[in-house]
Protein backbone atom coordinates (compact mmCIF):
# COMPACT_ATOMS: atom_id res chain seq x y z
CA UNK A 1 0.00 0.00 0.00
CA UNK A 2 1.94 3.34 -1.16
CA UNK A 3 1.26 6.13 1.72
CA UNK A 4 3.16 8.83 3.07
CA UNK A 5 4.76 8.38 6.00
CA UNK A 6 3.53 12.11 7.19
CA UNK A 7 0.25 11.37 6.81
CA UNK A 8 0.74 8.12 9.10
CA UNK A 9 2.72 9.95 11.63
CA UNK A 10 0.48 13.02 11.58
CA UNK A 11 -2.59 11.07 11.81
CA UNK A 12 -1.71 7.59 14.27
CA UNK A 13 0.44 7.64 17.61
CA UNK A 14 1.76 4.26 16.40
CA UNK A 15 3.19 5.22 12.98
CA UNK A 16 4.03 9.28 14.36
CA UNK A 17 6.45 6.98 17.45
CA UNK A 18 7.86 5.07 14.37
CA UNK A 19 8.74 7.73 12.26
CA UNK A 20 10.13 9.66 14.38
CA UNK A 21 11.75 8.34 17.17
CA UNK A 22 14.59 6.99 15.01
CA UNK A 23 13.12 3.33 14.82
CA UNK A 24 14.85 1.15 12.25
CA UNK A 25 11.89 1.75 10.20
CA UNK A 26 12.30 5.07 9.79
CA UNK A 27 14.87 4.90 7.29
CA UNK A 28 12.99 2.95 5.39
CA UNK A 29 11.11 2.89 2.23
CA UNK A 30 8.80 0.13 3.01
CA UNK A 31 7.74 -1.12 6.58
CA UNK A 32 5.89 -5.06 6.51
CA UNK A 33 2.85 -5.03 9.02
CA UNK A 34 2.25 -8.98 9.15
CA UNK A 35 0.25 -8.36 12.18
CA UNK A 36 -2.83 -6.57 9.74
CA UNK A 37 -4.20 -7.88 6.35
CA UNK A 38 -3.62 -6.24 3.62
CA UNK A 39 -8.03 -5.74 3.27
CA UNK A 40 -7.73 -4.12 7.05
CA UNK A 41 -4.86 -2.14 6.10
CA UNK A 42 -6.23 -0.80 3.09
CA UNK A 43 -9.42 0.10 5.06
CA UNK A 44 -6.93 1.56 7.78
CA UNK A 45 -4.96 3.88 5.20
CA UNK A 46 -8.20 5.12 4.01
CA UNK A 47 -9.24 5.64 7.60
CA UNK A 48 -6.18 8.14 7.87
CA UNK A 49 -6.39 9.96 4.67
CA UNK A 50 -10.47 10.60 4.88
CA UNK A 51 -11.33 9.92 8.18
CA UNK A 52 -13.83 7.78 6.52
CA UNK A 53 -14.62 3.79 7.17
CA UNK A 54 -17.28 1.85 7.00
CA UNK A 55 -17.42 -0.59 9.65
CA UNK A 56 -19.07 -3.97 9.06
CA UNK A 57 -19.50 -7.55 10.49
CA UNK A 58 -17.16 -9.21 8.31
CA UNK A 59 -14.51 -6.41 9.23
CA UNK A 60 -15.29 -5.25 12.73
CA UNK A 61 -13.06 -8.02 14.67
CA UNK A 62 -9.37 -6.95 12.73
CA UNK A 63 -10.63 -3.61 12.79
CA UNK A 64 -10.77 -3.58 16.79
CA UNK A 65 -7.32 -5.79 17.11
CA UNK A 66 -5.80 -3.07 14.52
CA UNK A 67 -7.36 -0.22 16.34
CA UNK A 68 -5.99 -1.17 19.15
CA UNK A 69 -2.10 -2.18 17.79
CA UNK A 70 -2.32 1.32 16.14
CA UNK A 71 -3.82 3.26 18.90
CA UNK A 72 -6.24 5.00 16.92
CA UNK A 73 -8.66 5.49 20.12
CA UNK A 74 -10.92 7.43 18.07
CA UNK A 75 -11.34 4.72 15.54
CA UNK A 76 -11.75 1.72 18.00
CA UNK A 77 -14.31 4.13 20.14
CA UNK A 78 -16.76 3.66 16.51
CA UNK A 79 -15.62 -0.04 16.39
CA UNK A 80 -17.23 -0.64 20.01
CA UNK A 81 -20.07 1.06 19.12
CA UNK A 82 -20.65 -0.96 16.10
CA UNK A 83 -20.21 -4.21 18.19
CA UNK A 84 -22.39 -2.84 20.99
CA UNK A 85 -25.00 -2.31 18.31
CA UNK A 86 -24.58 -5.79 16.67
CA UNK A 87 -24.27 -8.14 19.04
CA UNK A 88 -26.47 -10.68 19.23
CA UNK A 89 -26.79 -13.62 22.45
CA UNK A 90 -25.51 -15.84 20.31
CA UNK A 91 -22.48 -14.61 19.31
CA UNK A 92 -21.52 -12.52 22.49
CA UNK A 93 -19.15 -15.07 23.49
CA UNK A 94 -16.67 -15.18 20.91
CA UNK A 95 -16.55 -11.46 20.71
Amino acid sequence: IFCHKVILAGMCDYFHRMFLTGLFESGRQEVIMQEISAATGLLLTDYLYTGQIEITTLNVQDLLAASDMLLLGDLKQKVEGFLCSHIEPKKCVSI
